[in-house]
This record gives C-alpha cells, structure tokens and sequence, in this order.
C-alpha cells in the first residue's frame, strides 16, 4: 500500500513526489494541536509497532507516545494520506522514524539503492537524525548512512554499495551522488522531508525537484512546511487539483485571493454558502474545472 505523509511545521515523511507541493493533493490535515482518536491502550505496542522495536524503546526509557506520534504513526504503518503538524520538541523524529524503521527493516536494501531517504537542510541535523534511526533501529540491525557535504566522499559511496536501509543527507550531496552515480533510487519507499521550510528558505527548492524527480512515483510523502512558507510551497507545487483546509471563512477567502492573484483557478467552499453554490463548486471539482478548491473544515 502507497501513501503520502504531509508534515507541516516541523518535518516531512515521504515516498516522495516529484514535486514537493503535490504532496498536498488529498492531504487530511492531522495535528498534535487537535483531539484525535488514539488506541485505547495508549502504549507504543497498541500503535502497531514490531515487538523489537517496542523493546527498544522500553530500553531508552520511552514510556507511552507523545500525542503526534500516536496521531501518525497508527495512519504511517497503515500507508495512509495525512498531513501532520508538531511543535519542536514534541517528538517529531520518532513519529516518522518509528514507522520507517517498522517498514523496512526486514527488506535487505541492494547495493547504492536505499529504502528511505531523508532530506534535511543541514549536516548537523543530518547526523542527529541519523543517530536517531540507528538508535531506535539497532535491534532490528537497521543500516543508516548520513551523507553530507564535508564528509569524506568516499566513505559516503562506500556505505551505499553495501546497502543501506535509510539515508539522510543534505539535498547537495545527493545531488552530487546522483551525477556520479552512487546512488539509485528505484528501491526507494519513503522519502522525508525534515525541516523542510528551512530548505526552501536557504535556496534548496530546485534541488528538492530534481531529486524528488528522479524517485519513482509512487510513494509515500510527507514534509514540514509551516504556517508562513505555505502559499510559496503550495506555489511551487503547481497543482492540478488541491483540497486545502482553513480553520475559518476569512481565512479561505484571504487565501483564495491570493492564489488567484498568482494564476490559479479556484473555488471556495464554508458554511455560509448556499447548498445549490455548494453543488456547482463540486461539480467544477468534479469536471477538473479549478486548480483549488479553499474550504473550512466544517464545510469539507
């Protein structure tokens, strides 16, 4: 089963897009900020974890899941759409790396053709989440390699031609490896984007299309993009036809505003419209008739 993870505010899991804001197509927004149902036991094991990776984490001390990861990681495993937002510090790393790990950890990886990768802005946070993964991923015998630029190039392609389940690396080094041909992507399953704003704040947009170009198709996705960058991703998704979700009216008219001043077909849809208006914006759904379609919650 193939999905897209959509995180926004802190990070990203993915089988990645060729676009990044295409992502955002049929998307459910799903938030650590908002009630939803969680397992009755509210346990790691009753999220559907693996036994080893439930005792791992009993190991580090870990002992029930922060609210986003029982919000995503139930959905992850079960290879839904979501879109999920989270502060820093709220576990974030676990809440996609958990599932990750739970995915792909039985599948022997071929040589320079990881199952996972994850694209981050900096080498600090490469090595960090790299830690991350090898930590939570150690009783499974997960294989991670952080490739970032600094970093012998070398040993980076050395740690690919023996196979690794899970690469994190800044988007410039991957590039470098895909020119060279170290790295192959076909096998990939997953792809993050972990502080994915950032990325597009220091001028990595394009490098980001590229490599998610080069990943198959279909795949699943997720990555951060908060509140202040979401019209400049969404812009630079291009989408055909996007559902996107306000929490009020005048947010959906003030976004719907702004995205017809950039060029899109769109339509509204809340609460104070008439069902007969309601009927003729889904039928233009309906008949790819717009680009977005802007709703409240309520309304959806």
């Amino acid at each position: 089963m193939t999905a897209r993870i959509l995180w926004t505010r802190c990070f990203s899991a993915i089988r990645g897009e060729a676009k990044i804001r295409r992502n955002l197509r049929n998307g459910k927004p799903l938030s650590a900020d908002r009630d939803y149902p969680t397992p009755m036991n509210d346990a790691f094991e009753a999220l559907g974890l693996c036994a080893e990776l439930v005792a791992e984490l009993n190991s580090l001390g870990y002992e029930e899941p922060t609210p986003i990861q029982s919000a995503a990681i139930p959905p992850f495993l079960a290879g839904k759409d979501l879109l999920g937002q989270a502060a820093t510090g709220t576990g974030k790393t676990a809440a996609f790396a958990l599932p990750l790990i739970h995915r792909v950890a039985s599948t022997k990886p071929a040589p320079h053709k990881p199952l996972v990768l994850v694209l981050v802005p900096t080498r600090e946070l490469a090595v960090q989440v790299s830690e991350a993964f090898h930590r939570y991923g150690r009783s499974l015998r997960l294989s991670v390699a952080p490739i970032y630029g600094g970093q012998d190039f070398y040993r980076q392609t050395v740690a690919l031609k023996r196979g690794t389940h899970v690469v994190i690396a800044t988007p410039g080094r991957v590039l470098d490896h895909m020119r060279r041909g170290t790295i192959d992507f076909s096998d990939i399953q997953s792809v993050v984007l972990d502080e994915a704003d950032e990325m597009l704040d220091i001028g990595f947009a394009e490098d980001l299309e590229l490599i998610l170009e080069a990943i198959p198709k279909v795949r699943q996705t997720a990555y951060v993009v908060p509140r202040a960058h979401k019209v400049t991703a969404l812009d630079l998704e291009s989408p055909t036809l996007a559902l996107i979700f306000c929490r009020t009216r005048i947010e959906v008219d003030e976004l719907a505003e702004r995205m017809v001043g950039r060029g899109y077909r769109v339509e509204v849809m809340h609460g104070g419209m008439t069902q007969n208006i309601r009927d003729r914006v889904i039928k233009k759904a309906r008949a790819a008739a717009l680009d977005l379609l802007i709703a409240t919650d309520v309304a959806a």
